[in-house]
């Protein structure tokens, strides 16, 4: 009996040895990807939380921001267009780290950078041959495009993630998308670096659209890694947080709170007691509010 039961606690002993190394491991291996997140977070999406803590929350607002849903039943308003839309071949400020289907495709600055800093680090990893296929359209070219090519190619201008400004196609130098290894990067990393695949397998009931392995879409972190961990798709973390209200999400050595806020009427709210803050509308009823301390 003694036998068994040293037999049964080294046993013990190594699984939890595994989990620990296998837990250490993942740290480490994101960990200049999530210190470069949250540098990110602190320098671009997020705004000091004013001194008061208090935010006054307007109808306009449910419009406006990274989490916007937008599908056939949640149509985009013209003005949450982002402004900072570049022809991404004419644009000499960066060096690209990916090759482009052609000379016309638009994109946001911020957009794009974020991008080529994504597309970068996977070219660090191994022979990556990344292709920028599509970007932002104008509400006119992408009216032109469903007129010519129909609803199974195209959605009517303010239905479609391309008018927005935040959605962006990738393809592969070398292959189709279903076979490449630039979208097996993307289904695993991308999230790291606040983006997502968003019409992925088995999600089209859910989403509308089939699978498509080359259309990603900028939502920021935390977000990406909240929908990643729990393998949610942008209307089911969205639903997630309307259900939850509250939901804390621990990034490396930050710890972010989401918040989700009904907005029927121009409201005050106070922030918790952190550092920074984010606002974003689902485009649908509400706003998510998330903050983060360092």
């Amino acid at each position: 009996m003694k036998k068994w039961g040293f037999f049964l606690a080294i046993i013990l002993f190594l699984l939890i040895a595994v989990n620990q190394y296998l837990t250490s491991n993942k740290v480490n291996l994101l960990k200049d990807d999530i210190e470069y997140a949250n540098e990110e977070n602190e320098n671009n999406d997020f705004k000091p939380i004013p001194s008061n803590r208090n935010l006054t929350l307007e109808e306009d607002m449910i419009h406006d921001g990274q989490l916007l849903l937008v599908n056939e039943d949640h149509p985009l308003k013209k003005n949450t267009i982002l402004d900072d839309v570049v022809n991404v071949f004419e644009y000499d400020e960066m060096n690209k780290e990916f090759g482009l289907i052609d000379a016309n495709i638009e994109l946001s600055i911020d957009l794009l950078k974020r991008f080529n800093d994504m597309i970068h680090a996977a070219n660090k990893e191994g022979d990556y041959q990344f292709l920028l296929t599509s970007g932002y359209r104008g509400w006119d070219t992408q009216q032109a495009l469903y007129q010519e090519k129909g609803s199974d190619y195209a959605l009517p201008a303010g239905y479609s993630e391309h008018n927005f400004g935040l959605a962006l196609d990738v393809g592969s130098q070398t292959t189709t998308m279903y076979k490449a290894k630039e979208a097996e990067w993307l289904e695993e990393k991308a999230w790291m670096y606040g983006f997502i695949l968003r019409y992925p397998e088995n999600k089209s009931d859910i989403t509308g659209i089939s699978y498509e392995p080359w259309h990603i879409r900028y939502v920021g972190l935390p977000h990406s890694a909240v929908m990643h961990e729990k393998n949610l798709v942008l209307e089911e973390y969205l639903r997630l947080l309307e259900t939850e209200k509250t939901i804390d999400f621990t990034l490396g050595d930050v710890t972010y709170h989401i918040q989700y806020y009904p907005v029927h009427d121009s409201k005050t709210i106070t922030l918790p007691d952190d550092d920074y803050y984010q606002i974003s509308g689902d485009n649908k009823e509400g706003v998510i509010v998330t903050t983060y301390s360092i």
